[in-house]
């Protein structure tokens, strides 16, 4: 029985491979993945005996499809499964080949439910082919048709390690011999405030080159997924060329140093061997924004009418699906050593609000403040915001992000990796889209007047225009204050 059950799988596997072979030949593009059924298995007690049953359930039900469709070839355990239960399958060269030449881009899971396993008959438990038996688990409830209800399953089934524990990561970076190793690091801890936070320093600094190391003892080849904000200022008015030296000392704010830091140290690991590209986005911007950050925060403003002014700046953004696109890319064509720009053109954050009013049907925001008047009004918004509990929109340095040269020549990204930017219509059209199915944000709302309090649950509350028209006078005295000080004035 079993013999004829892994022979179906082989054939299933083969022409799977050859599939994905002839998607890839249609177009080189095309990033085609496998789907496993994540159904994680617990020993039914603590015997070892259980708990190897419920390692060989994991791996013959789960890990085995995975690493075939990934690797191209058999894993070991499954090669001594059948000898040690004189299984043989009637594989050809020509299946070998198959199954080298249509390895998937990529894994999805569906997570439906747990299992539990035992080593040994018990009640109500269901003898598997590989001569375990599967059974319910007494900790979790089921469907009426019988899956058990366990949502814990799914963390139980995720590999969780830190990039600043190097301990963690080494079953990541066990790999099969002659298996090509991608590393996209794209891990770090985005920190506008300011000040030196070691929990930021560690997870950006050192945990990137923990990851590098590990990259470079593994032979693999490392992204490294920096920031423009990690590059120095440019001279002049010509587009800046990606950085090819990172130097904290010149840039802004704790993550820009952070970012320039770390590049430097993946820069340094290059010396000593490592194959390493690394990618410097600019803005990003766009849909799945799940953790709805300052930028969806700001369209969501802008597509209801509610965003009371804006400031008079801009910045280069990119869709980060464009992003994404690249970055991919960048692993098979990406040259070792290089940096490439993920950046868009720069755009007024005035465009950005009314594109996502228009998209809306909502009337736009009319009034625009100089950047000096919002930079000086942030400590007053920030109290504001920190008082109503929400997150500001601008913080300082957000603004001071825009104060900074934004125009990029990423033409070498163009050239190398296929970069290109979709229209900037079509970003916002997706992020509103999304962030009404997911946040529920009413796109037909129209701005209607309001005074400087209106009603709220019973209390009188400031609204967002008018403490965007009391920050004005604020700013423009905060403003004088600083010019006198400094021996400035504008005429």
């Amino acid at each position: 029985m079993q013999t004829v059950l892994q022979q179906a799988v082989h054939y299933e596997m083969v022409a799977s491979a050859m599939a994905v072979k002839i998607g890839h030949e249609i177009n080189p593009e095309f990033q085609i993945g496998c789907m496993l059924a994540m159904v994680p298995f617990y020993p039914r007690t603590c015997s070892p005996e259980d708990e190897i049953a419920a390692q060989i359930a994991m791996e013959h039900r789960l890990y085995y499809y995975g690493d075939l469709h990934v690797f191209g070839e058999y894993p070991a355990y499954m090669e001594a499964f059948r000898r040690a239960n004189n299984i043989c399958l009637d594989i050809t060269e020509d299946d070998k080949q198959s199954l080298q030449e249509g390895c998937v881009d990529y894994i999805g899971i569906s997570y439906y439910m747990s299992s539990a396993v035992s080593s040994v008959p018990i009640e109500d438990s269901v003898k598997a082919a590989e001569g375990i038996y599967l059974a319910r688990n007494p900790y979790v409830q089921k469907s009426d048709w019988g899956w058990q209800i366990d949502p814990q399953g799914l963390r139980y089934s995720l590999y969780y390690g830190s990039v600043t524990e190097p301990e963690s990561l080494k079953e990541i970076f066990s790999i099969p011999s002659g298996a090509l190793l991608y590393v996209i690091h794209c891990a770090g801890i985005v920190d506008r405030k300011p000040g030196y936070d070691p929990k930021v320093y560690a997870v950006n600094v050192q945990g990137t080159e923990i990851v590098a190391r590990k990259t470079l003892e593994a032979g693999g080849r490392l992204i490294y997924i920096s920031s423009v904000h990690a590059m120095s200022p440019g001279k002049g008015r010509q587009p800046m060329p990606p950085a090819t030296v990172f130097d904290p000392d010149t840039v802004i704010g704790l993550y820009s140093k952070d970012k320039a830091e770390a590049s430097r140290r993946v820069q340094a690991l290059m010396k000593q061997g490592l194959d390493a590209v690394i990618v410097q986005p600019s803005g990003l911007i766009g849909p799945n924004d799940y953790d709805h950050t300052n930028m969806s925060e700001f369209f969501c403003e802008a597509a209801s009418g509610k965003l009371p002014a804006c400031v008079k700046a801009g910045h280069s953004f990119v869709d980060v699906r464009d992003a994404a696109q690249m970055i991919v890319a960048a692993c098979t064509r990406g040259v070792s050593g290089q940096s490439y720009l993920a950046a868009g053109p720069t755009v007024s954050m005035m465009k950005l609000a009314v594109m996502a009013a228009r998209i809306s049907h909502t009337r736009p925001v009319a009034l625009e403040l100089p950047l000096d008047v919002v930079l000086a009004v942030t400590p007053v918004t920030a109290l504001c915001y920190r008082l109503s509990g929400k997150k500001p929109l601008f913080t300082a340095f957000a603004v001071q992000t825009l104060e900074s040269d934004s125009n990029f020549d990423v033409s070498k990204s163009v050239e190398d990796l296929g970069f290109s930017c979709r229209p900037l219509k079509e970003t916002v059209t997706d992020i509103i889209r999304f962030q009404q199915g997911i946040f529920r944000l009413a796109a037909d709302a129209i701005l209607t007047p309001q005074g400087p309090v209106r009603a709220k649950n019973g209390k009188l509350v400031w609204t967002k225009t008018a403490l965007a028209a009391a920050a004005v006078p604020a700013a423009a005295w905060l403003m004088a204050g600083r010019r006198r000080k400094s021996g400035r004035s504008r005429r």
